[in-house]
């Protein structure tokens, strides 16, 4: 996303319908992302991405697996976790989270989302951030 800084505004959202279940992408605070991982309640993983500045695209990736997760953006790796477990989800809801109101939205651009059906290394992350 580009140009937006309002805060609590989702990127994209893995859930099961609930909060409780979540694996989520959003604007923290400014031009700060964050992601979580949050299973049956319980915060699981947490971490910010880079900043960036107005006018520059952002550029995030979050790979998860049990007890190995880890979150890049801006070609860096910001976080990682390596006491978590997934929870079970079966919808991705993207510029919004699934439990929460249209208040979530995100308002802003975003150019594209992949998909790995693989934990990406730590190096991978940082070169598709890059």
């Amino acid at each position: 996303a580009t140009e937006h800084s309002a805060s609590d505004k989702w990127i994209f959202s893995l859930s099961n319908g609930t909060s409780n279940d979540d694996m989520s992408s959003r604007q923290f605070t400014g031009r700060t992302s964050r992601t979580s991982i949050i299973n049956v309640g319980v915060v699981q993983a947490v971490g910010n991405g880079a900043a960036t500045t107005a006018g520059t695209p952002a550029k995030g990736a979050f790979a998860y697996m049990a007890n190995d997760t880890a979150w890049a953006s801006q070609g860096a790796v910001g976080f990682t976790d390596t006491d978590c477990s997934i929870p079970i989800v079966d919808r991705l809801r993207v510029g919004g989270q699934a439990a929460l109101g249209a208040g979530t939205a995100l308002g802003g651009h975003i150019r594209s989302l992949r998909y790995w059906p693989r934990r990406l290394t730590n190096a991978e992350l940082q070169q598709v951030t890059a």
